[in-house]
């Protein structure tokens, strides 16, 4: 970037170096809590960090190597990164909808129904309605 400027230069590399050191961290740190994370929801929004670092630590390789190209791949991670998580969310906003529901009626005094007994009710024709 600044490399006409001979000081300027290697201050610039520098600082990115310095930059990088300081995400790589933060990518420790975001594994961390992902690993050790009290809930599914602090996982998932560890893993949406770290996906974000990740795409900040491509562009920050494309400036300080001056590789244009390096800039369409941050953008494509990106998409795929905010895939991933609405994915990841729905899954999770079911099984939480699937457990509250579980919960509710055991509370109620409900027995949850196997899969036996839903396939011999739909079978001998007990859950028709006339």
């Amino acid at each position: 970037m600044f490399s006409h400027i001979p000081v300027l230069g290697n201050i610039s590399h520098m600082f990115y170096i310095i930059m990088l050191v300081f995400l790589v961290v933060f990518c420790v740190l975001c594994l961390i809590r992902i690993i050790m994370g009290p809930s599914v929801a602090d996982r998932l929004l560890a893993a949406n960090m770290l996906g974000g670092i990740a795409i900040v630590i491509i562009c920050v390789a494309a400036v300080m190597l001056g590789e244009d190209f390096l800039l369409d791949v941050g953008l494509v991670y990106a998409l795929i990164s905010f895939l991933a998580v609405i994915i990841l969310s729905q899954i999770y906003i079911g099984v939480y909808r699937k457990h509250h529901a579980d919960k509710k009626k055991t509370a109620n005094g409900e027995k949850k129904a196997t899969h036996e007994e839903i396939k011999d009710t739909t079978a001998s024709g007990e859950g028709e309605e006339k």
